[in-house]
């Protein structure tokens, strides 16, 4: 993605990151053309994206705003763009780490990883427990 249509994508409404470079971005953006979309849908369902309601967040049916569940059109891309990884970016406010193993936690969640031949490995990732 060149950098004008970097930019582009910023200015969108709904752009879940503030100010930030492409080089900072904490999970991937993924770039969907609306041909795609509508050839997608017109040979599985027989429609194209023109005949969709859009869900909004926190409606019926939808969910709350959340970074990995965004999705924006840049009509002069005509691209539908979002941004998904396997776990939303959070922030590590404490941890440890041994030769095999490392603990992250943050403020709703730990992370394990576990070390095998020098390639570090999610073990769990799971809520902190709180009374």
């Amino acid at each position: 993605m060149d950098e004008a249509e970097f930019q582009a994508l910023k200015a969108a409404e709904g752009w879940p990151f503030g100010e930030i470079t492409q080089e900072q971005m904490p999970v991937p953006i993924h770039k969907y053309l609306r041909a795609d979309v509508d050839a997608c849908l017109k040979e599985r369902m027989g429609i194209t994206v023109e005949h969709l309601s859009p869900v909004p967040y926190g409606g019926p049916g939808g969910r709350e705003f959340s970074r990995s569940t965004t999705l924006l059109y840049l009509p002069e891309y005509e691209a539908y763009y979002n941004f998904v990884s396997d776990v939303d970016p959070g922030e590590c406010t404490s941890g440890w780490y041994s030769a095999d193993t490392a603990c992250l936690t943050g403020d709703l969640s730990v992370l394990m990883l576990w070390n095998r031949n020098g390639s570090w490995r999610f073990q769990s990732y799971l809520p902190l427990q709180t009374k």
